[in-house]
């Protein structure tokens, strides 16, 4: 069926003939990397980014495409990584938006492209891998994850690019990466541990006038939130502390269950970059699963996530290869872990039933031994 949708995709080859116009004497030159993963995928990301660089050449820009969704977290790449935000959405629902995103891809003349996301939807992100790879010397991505929904479209794109390659199964996202990057450069890539570069953690600590741990307890959907009890209880176990809350926009107004804890113990609400130089100074970060969790952990403090066994083995725990040693994970053993949020069982208080069974006293007893083993005990 015709849908409004797959028209504007028809379109997409005048588009790339547009933007080749526009090319005509222009050197091809650059790596073009496409990573259409959320906040926390980004951060992550920026630590082993280095591992694509040889892709390019000595000089060579590289440039990253990240949603729209995602750019609060473009400031943890390094520097020299040129940034692009793209709207995906809009490429759905805006003809011209479209037309015009896809013409410059393609006008921008990139030697390399890649697409580092193993899921891909064929009309938006795959949309921006073709047109970037049309004319480029070169163009690889994974075979795209079975979606039968999209598949035959999926398919018909991969048959475009010089080099596809196939995803290893199981593995979290960090291994896809680091499997992608070796396929394609040749090169192993050397032993890491998750950190971000060191000019992003060369910001001095922020002055506390007592010892701080802070609380990050609120995700973009409540499913994956424990209940305030346990925070509370959380709270009262640590009174010596100076507790805070850590919120986005919106979110006290989103959980106003929170509002009395809010209130007792202060909200510091700021900028992702603004967090950096307060994570320097806390003893202790207790996160739900969020971008705020891989931005504490990824600054070295030490940080004990309350994690979802939804999404157990795509990202966290992250390998003893390569995890942060200042990162510990809280997660319920269950037999359905992975799914992804599809969940099968009853839900427990709006909650996972994965997170409902978080067990808080275990929790006391690991912030307390991170706390004991933390630089500054």
């Amino acid at each position: 069926m015709l849908t409004k949708r797959r028209l504007r995709a028809l379109a997409d080859p005048f588009a790339w003939k547009a933007g080749a116009r526009r090319a005509e004497g222009k050197v091809q030159e650059g790596l073009l990397l496409i990573e259409a993963g959320g906040l926390g995928d980004v951060m992550m990301l920026s630590c082993l980014i280095d591992v694509f660089r040889p892709l390019a050449d000595a000089g060579e820009p590289i440039t990253l495409v990240l949603r729209k969704e995602s750019a609060k977290a473009a400031f943890t790449l390094p520097p020299d990584v040129r940034v692009e935000i793209r709207d995906f959405y809009r490429l759905m629902t805006d003809s011209l938006y479209r037309f015009r995103t896809l013409a410059d891809l393609r006008a921008q003349n990139f030697r390399k492209v890649v697409s580092l996301d193993w899921r891909r939807h064929p009309w938006m992100d795959d949309a921006l891998l073709m047109a970037a790879a049309h004319g480029s010397a070169f163009s690889a991505a994974f075979h795209p994850k079975p979606w039968p929904k999209f598949g035959n479209a999926l398919e018909k794109n991969a048959r475009r690019l010089t080099q596809l390659v196939e995803a290893p199964r199981p593995a979290r996202m960090i291994e896809r990466w680091l499997f992608l990057a070796e396929a394609l450069t040749g090169t192993k890539p050397p032993p890491f541990s998750l950190r971000f570069h060191q000019t992003l953690l060369a910001v001095p600590a922020e002055p506390l006038d007592r010892p701080t741990i802070l609380f990050s307890p609120f995700v973009s959907s409540r499913d994956r939130q424990p209940l305030p009890d346990f925070w509370e209880t959380l709270a009262l176990e640590f009174q010596e502390f100076d507790i805070k809350l850590l919120a986005g926009p919106g979110d006290i107004e989103r959980n106003l269950d929170f509002a009395g804890m809010a209130s007792r113990l202060g909200v510091i609400e700021r900028p992702f970059p603004d967090l950096l130089p307060l994570f320097k100074a806390a003893r202790l970060v207790i996160a739900t699963d969020s971008a705020t969790m891989h931005l504490a952990s990824l600054s070295g403090v030490p940080t004990l996530s309350l994690s979802a066994a939804a999404y157990q083995g795509e990202v966290l725990p992250h390998a003893k290869a390569y995890a942060p040693a200042n990162l510990k994970v809280m997660v319920a053993d269950m037999p359905c872990k992975g799914c992804i949020g599809d969940c099968t069982l009853p839900f427990r208080g709006e909650r996972y039933e994965c997170v409902a069974r978080l067990d808080v006293n275990e929790t006391v007893k690991l912030a307390n031994e991170m706390l004991k083993t933390a630089p500054d005990a």
